[in-house]
């Protein structure tokens, strides 16, 4: 049974992502970034937790971090340095990280440990990209989510988040007590989103911004 939140014009267009937050926040949800839960996680209460990982596009990116400061809503971004789409040290990128950050919401890193381990087995490119991320930032990068994380070997030393200054990896433990769905290859697996407000009190949504658009998917390409 769907829930009452359900939109019958249920589908990635960023007019539906606008409706399943506004369906949320009318219901009592609190949005949480990822570090304010780990750092003081509530012991009951609707609670939602919006991750971005952004594989491929910024411009995306912004979109989600604009549409969602309007409505009051604080999520978590994170961003790439080995993505084909864009380059996180560009200037143009720079100022997307730094509009992102001054709406309040939290940016951490996307690792890409299956990659560099080609390069530095040990992961000290993770400790390092974590450590330039935060003095672009001028504040401490404290979350690590793993790109494609079925391709990384589970329990491997570079997957041990605090070895490298991280307070947190998205997929650690600290998360096991919410309801976790994703939007991954534009594919909801369990249903979309506003299936699933209403019906669960505790809620862990991941979001990729390339999947969403305004009128056609082809904005993004």
């Amino acid at each position: 049974m769907l829930s009452s939140s359900t939109d019958p014009h249920c589908g990635f267009t960023l007019a539906h992502y606008r409706h399943c937050l506004e369906q949320a926040l009318s219901q009592g949800y609190r949005f949480l970034t990822m570090s304010s839960y780990v750092e003081h996680p509530p012991a009951d209460g609707k609670i939602i937790l919006m991750r971005h990982d952004e594989d491929l596009s910024l411009p995306a990116a912004l979109r989600l971090a604009d549409l969602e400061v309007e409505l009051g809503v604080r999520a978590t971004f994170f961003f790439r340095f080995h993505a084909q789409g864009y380059n996180l040290l560009a200037l143009p990128s720079l100022d997307t990280l730094a509009a992102v950050r001054d709406q309040g919401h939290e940016i951490g890193l996307h690792g890409e440990t299956h990659a560099l381990g080609k390069f530095a087995g040990d992961g000290s490119l993770l400790r390092l990209e974590r450590e330039l991320l935060s003095r672009v930032l001028d504040q401490e990068v404290e979350g690590l989510s793993l790109h494609e994380p079925s391709r990384t070997v589970r329990g491997s030393r570079a997957t041990r988040y605090t070895d490298y200054g991280f307070t947190y990896e998205a997929y650690s433990r600290q998360f096991a007590d919410l309801k976790y769905i994703s939007d991954s290859s534009a594919h909801w697996r369990e249903g979309c989103m506003c299936q699933h407000i209403g019906r669960e009190d505790r809620l862990y949504i991941l979001t990729h911004g390339f999947w969403w658009y305004a009128q056609t998917p082809l904005e993004n390409y």
